[in-house]
């Protein structure tokens, strides 16, 4: 009696590891749990201002340094000092209140933010311009001049995240992993680019992942107010662990600084600033990413990927599958020719027949023969406009012209010729437009073609006053008035929300088309794909209502047929005035060798126009009674205006790839296209699946051994197997458990919690002889051990909770 009392006083304040085995309390003392969080917001100050300051830096971005610093400051204390709290429940109830102004901030300031954020972007996009050596990059318009305070604001809404998560991960895991992670992506863009962020940053970052490291080698970084100073930490495998000094914690961290501080003045005595630029001048890396890189700043994800099955900008007819057009802006085509007009000259390549309705497709007009018929050879005839260019050449009339083009393929399809209106072919039989001729191929790249071309520069006004009834369709290709019954409703309740009657002119009806569209139907780059199972035309007209050139020029082809007028979708480059103007001359050549004849504009010299694929378009052929196939414009000028608004619009554009206005103002993440990404999607399911089923089979695993220890011959060691099964199964439903260290105290727990009738003494007595000797046991008391243990588990899992129930399943 008293020496056990005398024990209990002896060890009062030791930690007992198992009975009878104590670890006596170290004498160290913990330190101010304040000044200890004051030093450790230190940590995460340096590594957020290192980072969003290096970045800056480089981009040679002025702010105001004295608020962003403060506000760091600021923040970095208050996260940290929140574990310096008493209570677990006060570190949360202080990132709630956090939370409320950090809402109320974003609020009030988010002009300010989104015009900073956009000042940021457009200094990175010019910077990778120059890089790069890109044609052309977006510019976002900024709504507050003053850029040293918004970019101070959108920097310490940036650092505010950083810091939140750098301070989760300092006290609970002290991960240089997560360090890194979080704070040098940032600076891979600018160093990417060679911009050298400066000096001051990079020893921030140096001296916070130093302290990283140290802290995560020794183990010491936990330091939670409520948490003793030295205590048995639960998990896996059970330890020590205490936190470190507050003292000791200050003296490392100035140590280091100073250490560090050291090594960066000695450096930069010895290394000079263009050392690196020398050292970094080339390298086969940076050479074969480039263009990645390059696409990537400028276009986001979506230019790693192709976003629509073409090359150039050229679809063939494929429609649906695009949900934002990113033109790259790189040169496709080359033309040089002398100009003669103000009105756009298209280059057509692609002409479609009859639409497919299950396949959103337009069909190609003309497929393959083997036998090299002359009904192909017509069919191309009738393509190219051979008649309508006999009857232009043959007019000697006021408005006669004719020319000369020349179309170098730098970057376009090869699969097509890219010819004006009205272009000869001196042998109609040897081109392939399509699949017409296996043999022959159309403009290949790095080819040039020379095309002898009549344009019609000046419209009767006769033309096209015949009404669709009227026109002579004896020998037109019946694909030209084809309407698919399945979009046949929707077309014809189009034609009635427009207006079209049957006695309307040709001129009347597309003239109509054209109006309505661009008083009721918005142009954008950014439309959305097709949902799986809807029709292209269909869903655009009932339900999307905006979209690109494809989407008119096809609704509209329906419409004209619809209405009695042949119609041809086709596809091709189409360029203005203006960008001829901004074109250079060709002083080599002579505009008398380019063109003659009747010119709306006057003189012009020769022109080398290059053709970027964001001038690849879509429209219309319609035929004409009384001349023949005539280009017909339905897509509108204008544009949705979906340029963000805030802060918030932009990040979740970004995001979700869901906001910009789809030309000149996409977000910098670019838009994501699931769809193209559906083995993505597949390929994640596969890892989940691999996973469940790799769990599973552990679970099951564990089952069958356990069952077989439990069930052996030896009823003594499937005794001794079972209590040890017993012990995990509550050890599962409460860790109080945990402080049972003896048989004795184990089955005086399950006796209080599960309310049994056990006689501890007996059993334990029993137990013990199973476990620790070698006396033999009677096989009576086995198995009532074993009915012992069956009832206890049946209580275990009558008390446990749905969760408790669903880990005990598990193990």
């Amino acid at each position: 009696m008293f020496g056990r009392k005398k024990k209990r006083e002896v060890h009062s304040e030791d930690m007992v590891l198992a009975e009878g085995i104590y670890l006596k309390t170290p004498k160290m003392q913990i330190g101010n749990i304040v000044y200890s969080c004051f030093l450790r917001s230190v940590i995460a100050f340096l590594l957020t201002l290192g980072s969003v300051g290096g970045f800056l830096s480089a981009l040679q971005l002025s702010y105001n340094y004295l608020l962003v610093i403060v506000a760091y400051m600021l923040l970095s204390l208050y996260f940290s000092f929140l574990y310096a709290l008493p209570k677990f429940l006060y570190r949360d109830m202080g990132y709630i209140a956090f939370f409320a102004v950090f809402v109320f901030a974003i609020y009030t300031f988010r002009i300010h933010a989104n015009s900073g954020l956009y000042v940021v972007v457009n200094t990175v996009l010019q910077r990778a311009k120059a890089f790069f050596n890109l044609s052309g990059v977006r510019e976002y318009e900024t709504q507050i001049d003053n850029d040293y305070l918004t970019v101070a604001i959108v920097a310490i809404f940036i650092g505010m995240v950083l810091i939140i998560i750098l301070n989760i991960w300092l006290y609970s895991r002290m991960s240089l992993i997560w360090a890194v992670g979080l704070t040098f992506p940032l600076l891979l863009i600018p160093l990417y680019m060679k911009l050298v962020p400066d000096v001051l940053y990079m020893i921030f970052l140096a001296i916070g992942y130093t302290m990283v490291v140290i802290f995560k080698a020794n183990g010491h970084y936990l330091a939670f107010a409520w948490d003793k100073p030295f205590k048995i930490k639960e998990g896996k495998h059970a330890r020590v662990s205490y936190t470190q000094d507050a003292g000791v914690f200050q003296h490392v961290l100035v140590t280091i600084m100073v250490f560090i501080l050291c090594i960066s003045f000695a450096l930069q005595g010895v290394i000079r600033p263009g050392d690196f630029e020398r050292q970094f001048h080339s390298d086969n890396l940076r050479e074969k990413t480039a263009d990645t890189i390059g696409n990537f700043i400028l276009l986001g994800f979506a230019g790693l990927y192709n976003q629509y099955s073409s090359v150039g900008g050229m679809s063939g007819g494929k429609l649906g599958g695009v949900s934002n057009v990113r033109p790259d802006y790189m040169t496709d085509l080359i033309v040089t020719y002398t100009p003669y007009s103000n009105q756009a000259v298209y280059l057509k390549a692609f002409t479609g027949g009859r639409y497919l309705y299950q396949n959103n497709e337009w069909e190609d007009l003309y497929t393959y023969n083997e036998a090299g018929s002359d009904e192909d050879i017509t069919d191309f005839e009738d393509e190219s406009m051979k008649q309508e260019m006999l009857s232009l050449r043959q007019d000697s009339g006021k408005y006669y012209a004719q020319g000369v083009m020349k179309v170098r393929n730098v970057g376009a399809d090869g699969t097509y010729l890219y010819y004006p209106y009205y272009t000869q072919f001196e042998n109609y039989s040897i081109f392939k437009n399509h699949a017409m001729f296996e043999s022959m191929q159309g403009l290949n790249r790095g080819t040039t073609g020379t095309y002898t071309y009549y344009p019609k520069i000046v419209w009767e006004e006769s033309l096209g006053e015949t009404t669709p009834g009227k026109i002579d369709k004896s020998n037109m290709n019946e694909e030209f008035l084809d309407v698919p019954e399945e979009n046949a409703d929707v077309i014809k309740a189009e034609c009635k929300k427009i207006g079209l009657t049957d006695t309307m002119t040709e001129n009347e009806i597309t003239d109509a088309v054209a109006q309505y569209f661009e008083d009721n139907i918005p142009y954008t780059l950014s439309p959305g794909a097709t949902p799986r199972d809807e029709d292209f035309i269909n869903y655009f007209l009932t339900k999307n209502r905006k979209g690109y050139c494809a989407h008119f020029a096809s609704a509209a082809t329906l419409i004209f047929r619809q209405m009695g007028i042949p119609a041809r979708y086709v596809e091709g480059y189409a360029f203005s005035l203006e960008s001829v103007l901004a074109s250079e001359m060709n002083e080599g050549e002579k505009a008398a060798d380019y063109y003659q004849g009747y010119s709306a504009i006057g003189d012009t010299p020769v022109m080398d126009v290059e053709v970027t694929d964001a001038m690849a378009h879509a429209w219309v052929e319609v035929y004409i009674e009384g001349f023949g196939w005539k280009v017909v414009e339905v897509t509108p000028s204008n544009s949705l205006d979906t340029d963000e608004n805030n802060f918030w619009d932009a990040f979740t554009s970004a995001m979700n790839n869901l906001g910009a206005d789809g030309d000149q103002t996409s977000g910098i993440l670019g838009d994501l296209d699931m769809s193209k990404l559906l083995w993505g999607v597949y390929m994640i399911i596969a890892v989940v699946c691999l996973f469940v089923l790799y769990r599973m089979g552990v679970i099951v695993v564990c089952k069958v051994m356990r069952y077989q220890k439990c069930h052996q011959s030896d009823q003594r060691e499937a005794v001794v197997a079972r209590y040890a099964d017993l012990c995990d199964r509550i050890r599962l439903c409460d860790k109080a458990f945990n402080a049972c260290k003896s048989h004795r105290e184990q089955l005086q727990y399950m006796k209080d919690k599960y309310g049994l009738s056990l006689d501890i003494t007996v059993c334990c007595e029993v137990m013990e002889k199973i476990s620790y000797s070698r006396q033999e046991i009677a096989g009576q008391q086995l198995v009532e051990m074993m009915q012992m243990i069956r009832q206890v588990k049946k209580a275990v899992w009558k008390q446990a909770t749905f969760l408790q129930r669903i880990r005990l399943c598990k193990r």
